[in-house]
C-alpha cells in the first residue's frame, strides 16, 4: 500500500431502451465501469451484467469483504462526508472529508461568542429588563429546571404577556434566552467587559488568565467565559482512496488540506483516461494518476464545501464550482469559466446533438446548457435544483420541487413538453429508462410517460433515500431506505409501467445521501466506517 500527504444488464421488461450507447457518454470507460456519479453515462443505468438475486436471506446478499481501512463517513465531528464510490478496471475510488483535533496555543473569542453568552448589542428598556431579570431568578422559573417541556411553554408565555408588540421583535429572542437560562444567565455588566476584546488574540492561556484576573472574573463565570475561548480547534482533509476491488485493500490513499465542515464533502471522484478528478472540502480541485496516485495537478475554485462531481468530456474536465469552469483534463489549465453559472450542488451532465457537445447544468434558479468547449452559454430554462438532469436523446428531464418537468432539445433551445406533479423531493435525481420517466425520493416513488408525461402509478410508501439517486441494473432498481423508515437499509426493487414493488431489502448500515456503485453483479456501498461489497448475482443465492 502506497501512502502520500502533500502540504448489468438492460432492463428486459422495458422498451425503448435499445443499447446503453444510446445515452450521451461522458468519458471512456469500461465495459462494466461504475466509474463517475450516477454511472457511465451519469444516467443511473448500470451496463448489461450478470442476471440478480431477486430475494436476499434476512441478513441481506452476501458479503464479499469489507474495506481493512477505517474510512470515516456522513457529518459530525466523526464524520467524514458523503461522497459516492465509483469503479473502475478493478478499483475503487471514493473521497473521505475526516477531521482531528488540534490544539491552539492562543486564544480568542470565537465568532459570535458574545451572543452565545447571551451579550445583545442594544439594551431593552430598563423597565423591561427589570423584569426579565426578577423572573427569571424567581421560584416560579427555578422550579421548572427539570421539566424542559413546560419550562418552554412558561417561557413563551411570559414573553408573549410582557414584552410589548413593538418590542417583540427586537427583545422577545434576548428574553426568551434569558428566562431559559435563568440563575445561569450572565450580568450584563460582565458580558460588556468582553467587548472591547471580541477579536482580541491572547498569546496563550496565561494571558487570557491574567485578563480574568486584572477584571475580577473568576468562579463560575470565569468557567462559562473561559469556554468561548477554544483550547483546540478541529482540522479536516481531503483523503482520496483507492482500494482493490477484489478485497478491499487500500491500493493508494492522498490526503490534502482540507476545512473541517459539519456534513464533510459529498463530490463524487471521476475517473476518466486513467486519471481521478475530485473536488475537495473547500474548493481544492484534484487530479491524480488513477494507478499511482501520483498528483498530476491541483488548482483552486471558489471557497466552500463542494457537493458536485467533476465532469470529464472531450478533454476538458468541468467542475460547477462557482463559477462553472473548464479545466484542460491533462495540465488543470483553466480554458473557461461561465460567471453565470455559479456554484450548483447538482453535477453535470454532458448532451451530444449532430457532433456538438454541451453541459447540461443546474445552479441557483435555473438550468443552463453550455459550449463544452468554450462555455458559452447556448440557452437556458426556469428551474435549478440540486438533483442532475437526466438525459436521453433529445430529451432532458428535471426534478423541480414538486413537478417533473420534461423538455425536448436543441441546440438553441429547449422546449416543455410536460410536467407532472410528484412529491417534493430534496435532491434525488430521476431517471430515463426506455419510454418512461421514473422519480423515487424520500415521499414516493413514480412512473411516467416520456412522450406524454401521463403518470401511471405513483406509490407513497415506495419511499427512497433524499439525496441518493437509485441504481437501475438487470430490469430491477437498487436504492437505499427512506430516512424517516429505513435508514441504512439496502433496498431491490422491481418498477414496471404499471407497478413498483419491493423484492427485497436488508439493514446494512449505509451512509445515508450516498449511491452505491455497481459492476459485474456486485455492489460497493459506503458505510460509517468504510466500504464494503455484497455480491448481488442470482449464481450467489
Amino acid at each position: 500500500m502506497t501512502i502520500q500527504r502533500n502540504p448489468a444488464r438492460v432492463p428486459r421488461h422495458l422498451t425503448g431502451l435499445l443499447t446503453l450507447g444510446m445515452l450521451s457518454g461522458a468519458c471512456a470507460f469500461g465495459a462494466s465501469d461504475w466509474n463517475q456519479w450516477r454511472g457511465p453515462n451519469r444516467s443511473g443505468i448500470a451496463p448489461q451484467g450478470p442476471e440478480l438475486a431477486e430475494h436476499w436471506p434476512a441478513e441481506g446478499p452476501k458479503k464479499i469483504w469489507e474495506s481493512e481501512e477505517k474510512i470515516p463517513a456522513g457529518s459530525g465531528v466523526a464524520g467524514g462526508g458523503y461522497g459516492s464510490v465509483v469503479f473502475s478496471d478493478g478499483r475503487l475510488y471514493l473521497l473521505a472529508t475526516p477531521k482531528h483535533s488540534e490544539a491552539l496555543v492562543t486564544r480568542q473569542l470565537v465568532k459570535d461568542g458574545l451572543k452565545a453568552l447571551g451579550w445583545i448589542a442594544e439594551k431593552p428598556p430598563e423597565a423591561l429588563l427589570k423584569a426579565i431579570d426578577e423572573a427569571r431568578v424567581s421560584e416560579e422559573r427555578a422550579a421548572l429546571d427539570k421539566d424542559n417541556r413546560k419550562l418552554r411553554g412558561w417561557v413563551k408565555e411570559w414573553v408573549d404577556a410582557h414584552v410589548p408588540a413593538d418590542q417583540a421583535k427586537a427583545f422577545g429572542a434576548f428574553a426568551t434566552d434569558r428566562l431559559t437560562r435563568g440563575k445561569n444567565a450572565l450580568d450584563l455588566a460582565l458580558l460588556e467587559k468582553l467587548v472591547p476584546i471580541k477579536d482580541k488574540e491572547f498569546a496563550n492561556a496565561e494571558e487570557l488568565d491574567k485578563w480574568f484576573a486584572d477584571n475580577g472574573i473568576d468562579g463560575e463565570a470565569k468557567k462559562q467565559l473561559a469556554a468561548k475561548f477554544p483550547s483546540s480547534h478541529l482540522v479536516g482533509e481531503d483523503v482520496i482512496y483507492c482500494l482493490d476491488a477484489t478485497n478491499g485493500k487500500t491500493l493508494w490513499k492522498q490526503a490534502f488540506p482540507g476545512v473541517a465542515r459539519e456534513h464533510g464533502s459529498s463530490s463524487t471522484p471521476c475517473i476518466a483516461d486513467g486519471r481521478c478528478y475530485v473536488l475537495g472540502s473547500d474548493g481544492g480541485a484534484y487530479c491524480l494518476d488513477a494507478k499511482s496516485g501520483e498528483k498530476v495537478w491541483e488548482a483552486k475554485t471558489s471557497p466552500g464545501d463542494k457537493a458536485c462531481s467533476f465532469l470529464v468530456v472531450d478533454g476538458v474536465a468541468v467542475a460547477a464550482s462557482g463559477p462553472l469552469t473548464g479545466f484542460e483534463a491533462a495540465t488543470g489549465k483553466v480554458l473557461w469559466t461561465q460567471e453565470k453559472v455559479g456554484y450548483s450542488q447538482s453535477s453535470p451532465v454532458s448532451w451530444t446533438k449532430d457532433g456538438k457537445t454541451s453541459i447540461l447544468v443546474r445552479s441557483r434558479n435555473k438550468t443552463h446548457c453550455v459550449d463544452q468547449a468554450t462555455g458559452a452559454i447556448r440557452w437556458e430554462v426556469d428551474g435549478g435544483g440540486i438533483s442532475s438532469p437526466a438525459v436521453l436523446g433529445d430529451r432532458m428531464a428535471l426534478w423541480n420541487g414538486a413537478d417533473i418537468v420534461l423538455y425536448k432539445l436543441s441546440e438553441t433551445a429547449a422546449e416543455r413538453a410536460w410536467a407532472a406533479k410528484c412529491p417534493s423531493d430534496y435532491g434525488a435525481s430521476p431517471t430515463i429508462v426506455g419510454e418512461h420517466v421514473y422519480a423515487l425520493g424520500g415521499k414516493a416513488a413514480q412512473c411516467m410517460e416520456l412522450e406524454t408525461g401521463k403518470v401511471l402509478w405513483q406509490d407513497t410508501p415506495l419511499e427512497a433515500s433524499d439525496y441518493m439517486s437509485p441504481v437501475f441494473v438487470d430490469g430491477k432498481v437498487l436504492t437505499q431506505g427512506s430516512r424517516s423508515k429505513k435508514g441504512g437499509m439496502l433496498v431491490l426493487l422491481k418498477l414496471t409501467p404499471e407497478k413498483g414493488e419491493v423484492l427485497s431489502e436488508a439493514k446494512l448500515g449505509l451512509t445515508q445521501c450516498v449511491t452505491p456503485a455497481i459492476a459485474d453483479g456486485r455492489i460497493y456501498v459506503r458505510q460509517g466506517k468504510g466500504v464494503a461489497c455484497y455480491d448481488m448475482r442470482k449464481t450467489a443465492e
